[in-house]
């Protein structure tokens, strides 16, 4: 098990999510906290297809596993 805590394998998926990281659809609400719903995989896909990343079916996969852990972790109150 590496020390830094990111397996060799995960590299590309957290470089793949970091780059389209701030592509969220969300729910603003007055006097509310915002919802984030998920990453806007139109935007996501044209993203990393402009930035030259291939999104095979299991970097898709991994990517949405980090989302859905991001979706969490934001809309805690």
């Amino acid at each position: 098990m590496p020390e830094d805590g990111l397996w060799p394998e995960h590299v590309a998926a957290v470089e793949a999510f970091l780059r389209i990281s701030d592509l969220w659809r969300i729910n603003p609400r007055p006097n509310a906290q915002t919802v984030f719903l998920g990453l806007d995989v139109v935007q996501a896909e044209a993203e990393l297809r402009m930035a030259g990343i291939a999104v095979t079916p299991h970097l898709w996969d991994q990517i949405r596993i980090i989302e859905q852990g991001a979706k969490r972790g934001l809309n805690e109150d």
